[in-house]
C-alpha cells in the first residue's frame, strides 16, 4: 500500500518545486518519489484537491443475516472445514451459500482457525483428583515397567473455529480400540 501524505507536505514540496527547485532536490527532502511530485503537480493544474483519499472496498452483503444464530452453529460445529459448514447451514436453514460467504461471515464475528486443545468426553475431574493423590503415594523403587506395543486408532479432529482469544476444545472419544503387535 502506498505512503499517505498530508495535504500541508504536498503544497509545501510543491512550493519548494514553484521556487525554482528540482523535484529530485524535493524528493530527497520531503520523501516522496518523483514520480508522485509529477502527479501531485498535475492534480494541482487540473484543480483537484490534494487531500488524502481513501479508496473503501465495496460491501458485500451477506446471505447470513443473523449473525448470533450463526455464533452459535459455529461453536456447535467448530469441528467443520468452511465448505462443510456452507454445506451443512444450507440445508438446516434451506438457503444455498458459498464457502466464501462462510468464511467472510466468520470473519464479521471475529472467529478464527485455531488448533484443537483435545479433550475426554468422559473425563471427570473428581476421579482425576483421587487417581493423582494416589499415584502420589507410589513408593517408585519398588516398581518395574513392561513395555507394550500396539497401535491406536484415537483419530480426532486436530483444528476448529473458536472466538479470537478463546481455545477450541473438541471433545473426543477415550482410547478404545487398540491393535496389538
Amino acid at each position: 500500500m502506498s505512503k499517505q501524505y498530508s495535504k500541508d507536505l504536498k503544497e509545501k514540496a510543491l512550493e519548494y518545486i514553484a521556487l525554482g527547485n528540482s523535484k529530485e532536490e524535493a524528493s530527497r527532502i520531503f520523501g516522496p518519489s518523483t514520480r508522485t511530485l509529477y502527479e501531485w503537480e498535475k492534480k494541482r493544474e487540473k484543480g483537484l484537491s490534494l487531500e488524502i483519499t481513501t479508496k473503501r472496498k465495496p460491501l458485500v452483503n451477506s446471505r447470513i443475516k443473523d449473525l448470533k444464530q450463526f455464533e452459535f452453529f459455529v461453536e456447535k460445529n467448530p469441528h467443520l472445514t468452511q465448505r462443510a459448514m456452507a454445506k451443512k447451514w444450507s440445508t438446516e436453514m434451506k438457503i444455498s451459500i458459498s464457502k466464501s460467504s462462510i468464511s467472510r461471515t466468520l470473519n464479521k464475528i471475529d472467529f478464527t482457525h485455531k488448533k484443537n486443545t483435545p479433550s475426554y468426553k468422559e473425563a471427570c475431574p473428581k476421579k482425576r483428583e483421587i487417581f493423582l493423590q494416589e499415584f502420589n503415594k507410589i513408593d517408585f523403587d519398588d516398581l518395574y515397567f513392561l513395555d507394550e506395543s500396539a497401535l491406536e486408532d484415537d483419530e480426532y479432529v486436530r483444528y476448529g473455529w473458536s472466538k479470537r482469544g478463546k481455545r477450541v476444545i473438541i471433545k473426543k472419544k477415550p482410547f478404545q480400540a487398540k491393535k496389538r503387535l
